[in-house]
């Protein structure tokens, strides 16, 4: 907002500025671009959609995020992104680094964090995450962080996940959602095409849970306290097969190489059916 603009509004709260300021309506990501999150959505996916969509070209869906859901958003990343900072600090976060400073941009590839920009004699560097995409399904999976762990010949995935402190007390485990999507993201990186993703453990990769607020839990370590807890997380392609299946039948019809994915929705009228842009070519017999 206008500094300009803000003048001539009459006195209000911070509040209101901040909602008026942060709330927004974002584009839907385009679907055929095949994600895991959403491959892996509570709701079920849909492979006929994201074919019918780039098919018919039809306008992507437009979702209003409100302030609460971006700023808890906002938070999950910044956590994200100091977890990141730590470990490139200890020498041990691997990747991608793009330099941040005065505009270089210049990306130093496929190693430890640089001490200094090559290109520039910048030392502020941003850590871009991997992906890993599946040749078999056409899945593609962000993958939070990679390590370089003392004693494993291979890198270690990481998935990063900030919580509420009462949750974070109660957990002994990682959740579902967060299980089936890392053991999806381990199928991604073995049937990846990246020649890198072959330096990447594939079998066994970890879930690392923050509080949000608090000290965390009673540990024994430093501090008495820990705002973390990391549970690993093993391959398991068999529970996974189920959403590889669906996923693959969109991307070979994405590439002409195979037929329209059944329906999820056994008629028009069904909610979700209601609320799909691509309701009227996915029921093609039906009429307004």
């Amino acid at each position: 907002m206008q500094v300009a603009a803000l003048m001539k509004k009459p006195l209000g709260s911070l509040r209101d500025l901040l909602h008026e300021h942060i709330s927004r309506k974002d584009e839907q990501r385009p679907p055929w671009r095949l994600h895991a999150s959403d491959v892996t959505n509570d709701d079920g996916f849909c492979g006929r959609y994201p074919v019918l969509m780039k098919q018919f070209d039809i306008p992507l869906p437009v979702k209003n995020v409100t302030t609460s859901m971006a700023v808890t958003w906002e938070w999950g990343r910044l956590v994200e992104r100091r977890v990141i900072d730590w470990f490139a600090e200890m020498g041990l976060a691997h990747g991608d680094w793009s330099c941040e400073q005065r505009g270089c941009k210049h990306v130093h590839t496929w190693r430890t964090q640089p001490k200094i920009c090559v290109k520039c004699g910048g030392d502020r560097f941003r850590y871009i995450e991997p992906r890993a995409t599946s040749a078999h399904s056409g899945v593609s999976s962000g993958l939070d962080l990679l390590t370089r762990m003392p004693g494993r010949p291979l890198l270690t995935f990481t998935e990063i996940k900030s919580i509420d402190a009462e949750k974070f007390k109660q957990l002994l485990a990682p959740l579902a959602e967060h299980r089936v999507r890392t053991a999806l993201s381990l199928r991604n990186i073995a049937e990846s095409a990246d020649p890198h993703m072959a330096e990447v453990d594939n079998q066994t990769a970890f879930t690392l849970y923050v509080s949000k607020g608090g000290y965390g839990t009673k540990t024994a370590i430093e501090g008495g306290f820990s705002p973390f807890k990391e549970y690993p997380v093993h391959r398991n392609d068999l529970m996974t097969e189920p959403y590889v299946t669906s996923a693959r039948a969109a991307y070979l019809a994405l590439k002409g190489e195979g037929p329209l994915p059944e329906r999820l929705c056994k008629h028009h009228t069904d909610s979700r059916a209601q609320r799909c842009p691509a309701m009227a070519r996915c029921f093609k017999d039906w009429k307004p």
